[in-house]
């Protein structure tokens, strides 16, 4: 089987770094993309089939819930787990995007032996979009 794609959209490059090596440390079998702007995902994700998204609520070029409204309405069928290191923006956005189905949700910091356990859940035996 192929590795999974998963696109981390994340502007803080301490946490793409923690990110990668909880990857690497847990020998998990995936093919990480990042994206540190909402633009550069959209570009990227035009040419680039991904398994599974995580992405940041708080970045610097769009709000939580265009990004969210904006990603789930042309990738229907990928999953999409948030994470943020503000535990307030999380409920806010769960408020606003009623209705946008996320596959989990993360507050920084947060376990890695969780996040890969969801990220597995996520991805298993799932058809790349």
């Amino acid at each position: 089987m192929a590795p999974k794609r998963i696109l981390i959209i994340e502007d803080d490059l301490s946490v793409i770094a923690s990110y990668l090596a909880i990857f690497e440390t847990l020998h998990m079998d995936f093919i990480p993309l990042v994206a540190t702007s909402y633009e550069t995902a959209e570009r990227m994700l035009l040419c680039e089939k991904v398994d599974l998204m995580i992405l940041d609520l708080v970045l610097p070029d769009v709000t939580a819930s265009e990004m969210l409204t904006g990603l789930r309405r042309r990738y229907p069928c990928v999953p999409i787990l948030i994470v943020t290191g503000f535990p307030e923006e999380l409920d806010r956005v769960k408020g606003i995007a009623a209705g946008i189905v996320v596959a989990g949700s993360f507050t920084k910091p947060f376990s890695p032996e969780v996040l890969c356990r969801t990220i597995e859940e996520c991805i298993s035996d799932q058809p790349r979009q």
